[in-house]
């Protein structure tokens, strides 16, 4: 059997895969599954984001005013702690695309404690809903690894994967994702 990290949800689910690719019987759940925890992974490589969502916890540095998580973007934060003490989320402010949390006392930005990885950070990243470029990119993505597992034979098209990438990801695919893409912090 495969076990699933319940944890992570992936940005398109099996249903969907299985109407994209006009799929009504139960013979490749499995496999789609698979490609569906694929297709997560490479759009999240691809784009610096997390694409379906999933919790994270971070061990960080203190001693500056803004630390950055290290998954974005962020849905919410479930708790900070600082040197093991949980902080009151009044003492911080999240800019959630960023990924970034700004230390403040009272209406003004403050250092968070310095330490070596004294400040845990427990989050959830990913979106409530996912932009759906990212969804139709990853469908997209998913068709390509269905068509060329099943060993079709045809002549090449824009369709065919962008040459000098680590992985397949077709021209199509990319230009979808291009149009969400966060910069390297």
């Amino acid at each position: 059997f495969t076990a699933w990290d319940t944890s992570i949800i992936p940005v398109i689910s099996l249903s969907q895969a299985k109407a994209h690719l006009n799929i009504t019987s139960t013979e490749h759940d499995d496999e789609l599954r698979r490609f569906c925890w694929v297709v997560t992974r490479e759009g999240e490589s691809y784009t610096g984001r997390v694409f379906g969502r999933r919790t994270v916890t971070d061990m960080l540095d203190g001693g500056w005013p803004e630390i950055v998580l290290t998954t974005r973007p962020v849905v919410s934060v479930a708790s900070v702690t600082v040197n093991g003490e949980a902080l009151d989320p009044t003492g911080y402010r999240l800019n959630p695309d960023a990924g970034v949390l700004t230390r403040i006392s009272g209406y003004t930005r403050a250092a968070w404690t310095s330490g070596y990885a004294n400040i845990t950070v427990t989050y959830l990243a990913g979106y409530v809903l996912q932009p759906p470029t990212d969804t139709q990119g990853a469908l997209e993505l998913l068709r390509h690894l269905w068509r060329t597992q099943r060993g079709s034979l045809r002549p090449r098209t824009d369709d065919d994967p962008m040459a000098g990438m680590g992985f397949s990801i077709p021209n199509r695919v990319a230009e979808l994702w291009d149009a969400n893409m966060i910069p390297a912090v």
